[in-house]
């Protein structure tokens, strides 16, 4: 028997913030292994949800996005061994799995598609409960799908950190309060290209969807703490030692010093969601409340 434990949200949202949002509470997207499991969270979504929409997303999505092998994959990692497809699914270019909540069936959607949710962790996990009402704010989304967070590679991240398998890295996002506290003094973070960049965006998309008091307002700019860097031998770099050899393109150029280092902002434009870097006295960041205020912490997944 594969005792779980859910919880259902109502806010519309697509496949990546609805699992962000699921890890900002020890949680996953729900995985599914049999069919009392699969009867009894239909019939909790009907109690649940609300029945604007049909559908809502479980935790189940093609690492392949190939029509001629989907991959199924859970986003806990679980084993893809149980199925519940409606007849002729899943079908044509949709990476990403739902459940109607009339029938319990699945089928296949597109990944930004915004849809209710479900999300499960093992008995014991702290705050679990069967239902919960949903969030006070609306999810903060993209208009493209975006990679997802999880991965079935094998990895030592801690948990509720980020891992990307480009890098092999674990990112999670700290209080900035907390930047001098000695189990902090490795995390400077660095960012050297336009893929990892654009994860650790989605990641603290996620983040702070989960917070749900920062960047709250329709035309609010996100913006985190990546890390340090400066002009040092005449080179851009990060305060840990790594070459500043990447940098977004169609910002403003960073106005590094030389033989010092900045702190260097991450904002996100509200509108376009493109990524532009700033030294801190170039942002808002100081301003934020300290309560919104986090840095980026790095460390090798290995």
């Amino acid at each position: 028997m594969h005792f779980r434990c859910y919880r259902f949200f109502n806010d519309p949202s697509n496949f990546l913030t609805a699992d962000s949002y699921c890890r900002m509470y020890g949680y996953t997207l729900a995985s599914i292994h049999s069919m009392f499991e699969n009867n009894f969270i239909q019939k909790q979504a009907g109690l649940s949800l609300s029945m604007t929409y049909q559908s809502f997303f479980i935790g189940l999505y093609s690492s392949s996005m190939k029509t001629e092998n989907y991959n199924w994959t859970w986003t806990d990692e679980t084993p893809y061994d149980f199925w519940n497809w409606l007849s002729g699914d899943p079908t044509g270019t949709k990476w990403c799995a739902a459940m109607r909540i009339s029938d319990g069936k699945w089928h296949n959607v597109p990944c930004e598609s915004k849809l209710p949710f479900v999300c499960s962790a093992p008995p014991g996990n702290p705050g679990n409960v069967t239902t919960n009402p949903p969030p006070t704010t609306q999810p903060r989304t993209t208009t493209t799908p975006r990679p997802l967070i999880t991965t079935t590679e094998k990895h030592n991240c801690p948990r509720n950190w980020g891992f990307f398998p480009t890098t092999y890295d674990c990112y999670l996002l700290k209080p900035y309060y907390t930047l001098n506290n000695p189990d902090n003094q490795y995390c400077n973070g660095t960012i050297r290209s336009i893929e990892e960049n654009g994860y650790v965006r989605d990641f603290a998309a996620g983040f702070f969807a989960g917070l749900q008091v920062c960047f709250t307002g329709s035309t609010d700019n996100e913006m985190y703490l990546i890390g340090e860097a400066g002009i040092i031998g005449g080179f851009p770099m990060w305060k840990d030692g790594e070459p500043m050899d990447y940098q977004p393109n169609g910002c403003s150029p960073l106005n590094l010093p030389n033989n010092d280092y900045i702190p260097i902002i991450g904002v996100v434009d509200y509108l376009t969601q493109k990524v532009c870097w700033a030294t801190i006295n170039n942002t808002t960041y100081s301003n934020l409340p300290s309560n919104c205020q986090y840095f980026l912490c790095k460390m090798d997944g290995h």
